[in-house]
């Protein structure tokens, strides 16, 4: 299952979504099918252990502007995306995870924009990173 939250910045902000290769192969998948079809998806995950710091990441459509943006005063986060940017950052994320090398991350953000980065990671963190660090 996945791992994700927000790690807070005053220079260089990032949401680090972790999880074994399946899992971040899943995370792919999710953003093909939301290429071929968009529609607002939560992003499955495994919570922190203390349940007031749940952390929720929902892709949703695009409208006007892309990128992922904090909701205020909330650990909820909307990652707007359209087709296009959805079907590149799957093709990210599996380059990454056809590398032989036992660990591997992408950053996946939107040029030209002033939203938060998605760091995409596998094998470089301890199981329970993210887990106990709230």
């Amino acid at each position: 299952m996945l791992r994700y939250g927000f790690l807070p910045s005053d220079f260089h902000p990032q949401f680090l979504i972790l999880g074994e290769r399946s899992d971040i192969a899943t995370l792919a998948q999710t953003l093909r099918r939301f290429a071929q079809a968009p529609r607002a998806t939560e992003v499955e995950h495994r919570a922190p252990g203390d349940a007031a710091r749940n952390t929720r990441l929902r892709i949703q459509p695009a409208t006007t502007s892309v990128g992922l943006q904090r909701a205020d005063g909330s650990d909820d986060f909307a990652w707007t995306l359209d087709s296009h940017g959805a079907e590149a950052f799957a093709v990210l994320i599996e380059t990454m995870l056809a590398e032989p090398e036992p660990a591997g991350s992408t950053i996946l953000e939107i040029a030209g924009t002033s939203n938060i980065p998605v760091k995409v990671s596998h094998g470089e963190f301890t199981e329970d990173f993210l887990i106990t660090a709230f």
